[in-house]
Order: structure tokens, then sequence, then C-alpha cells
């Protein structure tokens, strides 16, 4: 029999979020089929000691072919709407995203950074995220997870290192935040909102699966080449990453069509290689 007492226990508990990550992981667990994604940790610790950075990732997932690893963030919250703005002419679905790729010989590490890789699902981009404002620090909630989730992503990466180091070996790992949030996408005309008062004359909403979640999330840029004919474009582009923001309820849909093209990760290793010798 459950009691009063017990229910706000129950309540407490599921406000933590941890009952919603368990399930996750027993979900993805319990799935079958060639390219079905594996649980490989759950609440691993990492480091990022350059930053002094520190934290857990909630789930390290790999796929069946053990080339690629996604670093997931779960995400509970409460019967609410994370609006992505996309302008009309920028609208079109996407298909690449920033992806780490560590990728040696038995001789070196012919890549290990940040690139741009080719991905399945196509998705919407956008680089602002609208939450309606429970607090004063709501707006502030996906940069803050994502930038967190980045400099995790980045750590399980070096943490990998030594174990690559001298084989041919290639690891590509993405980020991912899985929520119980409704994704909706909203596409407006930038030129008809008033600067007067910052209102948009129309907009089109539409919920959506997934969304790809796109900005400068870190402020590392120590790999850019200054001697490049625009430096500072360069600086922009390589602190921007890509974070897929995952509707809880279509995770198994999105883990079905995730796959990363190994020819454009390829070339992304060929160029980085020729970028150092």
């Amino acid at each position: 029999m459950t009691t009063s007492r017990d229910a706000e226990l129950q309540s407490v508990v599921d406000k933590s979020g941890l009952p919603l990550q368990i399930a996750i992981a027993s979900q993805i667990a319990s799935s079958t089929g060639p390219d079905a994604f594996r649980v490989l940790y759950a609440e691993h610790a990492w480091k990022l000691p350059d930053l002094n950075e520190r934290g857990f990732i909630d789930l390290v997932l790999e796929d069946s072919r053990r080339t690629t690893l996604l670093a997931v963030e779960c995400k509970r919250v409460l019967d609410t709407d994370w609006i992505f703005l996309i302008p009309q002419n920028e609208r079109k679905k996407r298909s690449h995203a920033e992806a780490w790729l560590s990728y040696g010989s038995s001789i070196q590490m012919l890549c290990y950074d940040w690139a741009d890789v080719t991905c399945s699902p196509d998705s919407h981009e956008s680089s602002y995220c609208i939450i309606p404002k429970r607090d004063s620090k709501a707006t502030s909630i996906l940069e803050t997870l994502a930038s967190d989730l980045v400099n995790a992503t980045e750590a399980l990466a070096h943490e990998e290192y030594q174990f690559l180091r001298g084989h041919d070996a290639l690891r590509m790992l993405l980020s991912v935040i899985v929520t119980t949030a409704r994704l909706k996408t909203c596409v407006f005309d930038p030129n008809n909102v008033s600067i007067i008062d910052g209102v948009m004359a129309e907009a089109a909403f539409e919920e959506v699966p997934f969304i790809r979640f796109r900005k400068q999330l870190t402020s590392d840029y120590s790999t850019i080449d200054r001697q490049a004919p625009d430096p500072r474009a360069l600086q922009v582009q390589a602190r921007e990453r890509t974070v897929f923001v995952v509707n809880s309820g279509s995770l198994a849909q999105f883990l079905s069509l995730f796959s990363v093209d190994s020819g454009s990760a390829q070339r992304a290793v060929m160029e980085r290689h020729q970028t150092r010798t």
C-alpha cells in the first residue's frame, strides 16, 4: 500500500530525472538488431584538466561497429516546450554535424580533433532556443547543458586516446541531449520582424522529434591557423559544436536512423592530417 509519505518520496525521485535516465538505458539495452546501440557506460566520470572541468556523463552509447560513441545527457522537464528559432532562408534540413574524430594508424594519430561530418538523420538546425521562463535562469538551460556536454564529449575522447594510440582505429564521438520537453521549430521571415517592438508579423510552428543545436559552445580555438587568409572567421567556426536534441519519446527512432557517413569522416581525417603536415 502506498502511503502519502511514499507518494512524496516518489515525487522527489521523479524530479531528480534519474528514473528517466535509467529507463532510457533499459530501453536501449533491450533493443535488438544488427545496428542497435549498446550502453557502454552509465554515470561515467570525466575530467578536462586544461579547463578544470569535471562531471558525469549520464550515458555513453556505442554502435555495433564500435566506431561511434554518443555522449548522452538526459533532461526531464515538466510540460515544457523548447522553441528553436529558424530564419525562413535557413529552414532547409541539415545533414552535417561537428563530431570529434580520433583516427590513428600503427605509426601516428592522423586526426585528433573536432571536424564536420555528414550524418543521418537529417534535421532542422538552429542556434537559438527559447524556453518559457519559470525562473530567471530558464533561457540558459540548453546552452549550459550543451556546453557541459561538449566538454564531456571531448574529455571522453582524451580518455580513449591511450587505448587508440598505436592501433589502426577510428572513433567518432557526438553529443546528444535527450529531453521530455516538446521540441518546436519557429520559422519566420526576419524582414517581417518589427525593429520598433521586436514583434514578428507571423511565424510557423512545428513539433519535431529531434533537431541539431549548433553554436559556439566552447572558448577553445587553439588549433586555428594564424596564417590563414581570415583567421577570425576560422576562429568562430572552430568554436562551433553540434549537439543533437532529441525528444525522449523519439529516441528509439533517432537511434535507428543514426549513422555517420564514412566517406565524410575519411575526408575530414585527411584534411586534418594535411593541415598538420
